[in-house]
């Protein structure tokens, strides 16, 4: 009885995992039937389909049905997720101590964001609308508006553009290049302040702050 128990959670992932291939190759072959229709050329379809991959091999991890999970959960889990790459600002990591509940509010409505290699994050001059968190991957930053001015390599868990939370129509004084497939979340200020409304004191602590 053991065995064929075993024997049928194998056949059940083999499945699982032969039929999350064929959608993922589905995917694949009805966007290379878009790029053909759009006469997309041979480098920009390679690129296009470099991206695709990496994208599909993460969804490939965390997809999931999350209608299986209370909404009070699936907080928790942003927060397990999230909170590191939070804390790398300061006052988020002081409003984790004061006020856990709104801290969990921002980690829900943090958005994912993913660059390709070479892609500009954000460019000197341009307007400043978010601010940034690094997760994964690798990055050239430029302070300046002068692109071939000496680049400091970026790794890890650092925030940028804080600034871009408080004051509308901030330009950019530099740069902040994707070196390889890139992962970060970014914070817009509409979030913030929907995700503080109902705190008056943590919303009074982002003000001084």
């Amino acid at each position: 009885l053991l065995l064929g128990t075993t024997i049928s959670r194998i056949f059940g992932t083999i499945f699982e995992l032969t039929a999350m291939n064929e959608s993922k190759s589905i995917q694949r072959r009805e966007i290379r039937r878009f790029l053909r229709a759009q006469e997309a050329s041979f480098q920009l379809v390679t690129r296009v389909m470099n991206f695709v991959d990496y994208k599909l091999d993460k969804l490939s991890l965390i997809n999931f049905d999350q209608s299986l999970i209370s909404d009070t959960l699936q907080t928790e889990l942003c927060v397990n997720q999230r909170a590191r790459y939070l804390e790398a600002v300061p006052v988020c990591k002081v409003s984790k101590g004061l006020f856990p509940d709104c801290f969990a509010m921002i980690c829900t409505v943090l958005k994912k964001m993913v660059c390709e290699n070479g892609e500009d994050v954000y460019v000197a001059g341009g307007l400043a609308s978010c601010l940034y968190i690094t997760a994964t991957g690798e990055y050239s930053f430029i302070e300046g508006y002068d692109r071939d001015a000496d680049a400091e390599d970026v790794t890890g868990i650092h925030p940028f553009e804080e600034l871009s939370l408080y004051v509308d129509n901030l330009p950019h004084h530099s740069y902040l290049i994707a070196k390889t497939f890139a992962e970060m979340y970014v914070l817009e200020g509409d979030d913030l302040v929907e995700s503080l409304k109902n705190t008056p004191g943590c919303a009074a602590m982002f003000f001084e702050y």
